[in-house]
């Protein structure tokens, strides 16, 4: 499989992702990087490559040059394979090439580019189905890999990969669940698909970044809009960042610039909330206010 990574100044510009049956060839040396999700993901150095180890069964073995993923499985968990593949093995690829594969989703609401940055859970895929039908363009679901360009920062939308949502939000958008796809080993959450007209496929100038935190207090409508300084802007993207934990501490040192600069030049918002279906509206009404 071959995919395409647009950007400038890219001799080079596909990702090759192999497939292999065979067992993942003995390694001289590994050099352990870090953990994720209670030590279900491991991630290793290999010299030219990173080493991603999933429960025992899947191994993703990703080249520092960005270029090239070998899957090592058994052909019955291929499946379950490629959706780390989607995930954490091409945010890695991403990282290596330059970018930085932000953890959110995002949309083009009344011609303004804006990205919904929340942990896992909180809910990004279900406000960005809020701002669908609101008449938003989806860029991307769950990862968006930025860059900067002359002091500005561009956005590479998702083209082939569908937007996500829980069984209960499938009920809630009135979309029928045997037309959906069930993601494999996330039980009850499934793709859904979304007419070509609603995607963007331009690269994008970002306009705003929002943060979304909410809150387990009294019940309330109110939502609370804060602009963020670029320190803390900062740590926001370095905690937001997808398979950032998984890549090499030099890597890590190289991408410190390109982070300063985007805390410095787009402007980041803190929106706080009582998590409830009715704040969608309320969330957005505040979004819209200072886009």
């Amino acid at each position: 499989m071959s995919y395409l990574v647009k950007k400038k100044n890219d001799l080079d510009n596909k990702l090759n992702v192999n497939y292999i049956t065979s067992k993942l060839k003995e390694l001289d040396e590994v050099y352990l990087i870090g953990r994720n999700f209670g030590g279900e993901l491991r991630s290793y150095n290999i010299g030219n490559s990173i080493l991603i180890c999933c429960d025992e069964i899947i191994s993703l073995e990703i080249c520092k040059s960005g270029k090239n993923i070998n899957i090592y499985s058994k052909e019955k968990d291929i499946n379950e394979a490629c959706v780390y593949v989607i995930g954490v093995a091409f945010s890695i690829s991403l990282i290596y090439r330059g970018y930085i594969p932000l953890h959110c989703s995002a949309t083009c609401l009344e011609g303004k580019n804006i990205a919904l940055i929340a942990d896992s859970g909180v809910g990004k895929s279900t406000l960005l189905r809020h701002a669908l039908n609101q008449g938003g363009k989806l860029i991307t679901d769950d990862v968006l890999p930025i860059f900067v360009k002359e002091n500005e920062i561009y956005g590479i939308p998702s083209r082939s990969i569908r937007p996500k949502l829980w069984e209960e939000e499938l009920e809630r958008n009135y979309i029928d669940q045997s037309i959906c796809k069930e993601i494999p080993s996330v039980k009850g959450k499934y793709w859904i698909s979304i007419n070509p007209t609603r995607r963007c496929f331009s690269v994008t100038k970002m306009d705003a970044l929002f943060l979304l935190k909410p809150y387990n207090d009294t019940p309330t409508n109110k939502v609370v809009l804060s602009r963020l300084p670029p320190s803390k802007v900062l740590f926001e993207l370095l905690q937001n960042t997808h398979g950032l934990w998984a890549v090499s501490k030099e890597m890590y040192i190289k991408l410190l610039d390109t982070y300063n600069v985007i805390a410095k030049s787009v402007p980041c918002y803190l929106i706080s909330y009582y998590k409830c279906p009715d704040a969608k509206s309320e969330i957005f009404k505040r979004i819209k206010s200072i886009c």
